[in-house]
């Protein structure tokens, strides 16, 4: 309900995975053939500026656990981190208590596939709702698609997050 200042938050997040076909398993023993990826759970941790009633900028951790990657010679771990920098577009309602948003951003992106890291940059295209309980507390729902580029084009996901933020 605060119409400009800083703002921190964290929340849980569930990632639906969208890697392409050709998601890169050849460095694995028996890597290249059939591959099943399964969902992941994690966490995002957040900080921002509202400048305005409509606008802020936020930077972003979000971390996420242990993708299961599945090849015909066994299961191997998939963990991916990513720190975005994202510009929010807000549009509050019923007195600043409901403030839906559309979000777009991009930064570094970085896996871990048993032992061996990629990093590159990736973007990411989202929106959410978050309800102010107080003036200052708020909970909310997020949801993001991020895609990498470069070394990570095959990287593809859905999050989902659900959170509480303080408003200063």
């Amino acid at each position: 309900m605060k119409d400009t200042g800083a703002y921190i938050g964290a929340a849980a997040s569930y990632v639906w995975e969208n890697f392409e076909s050709d998601f890169d398993t050849d460095s694995l023993p028996g890597g290249g053939g059939d591959v099943k990826i399964d969902n992941a759970y994690g966490v995002n941790l957040y900080a921002g500026y509202r400048f305005v009633k409509f606008f802020s900028a936020e930077a972003n951790f979000n971390w996420y656990d242990s993708f299961d990657v599945k090849t015909g010679s066994g299961t191997y771990d998939l963990d991916i981190w990513t720190l975005m920098i994202d510009g929010k577009l807000m549009c509050p309602l019923f007195d600043a208590r409901f403030v839906p948003y559309f979000r777009f951003g991009g930064g570094f992106v970085s896996t871990e596939l048993e032992n061996e890291d990629e990093e590159d940059f990736g973007w990411n295209l989202g929106g959410g709702l978050d309800f102010f309980i107080t003036p200052s507390v708020s909970i909310g729902v997020d949801g993001k698609y991020v895609w990498g580029t470069g070394d990570l084009d095959e990287l593809e996901y859905f999050v989902g997050t659900m959170g509480i933020g303080f408003h200063f």
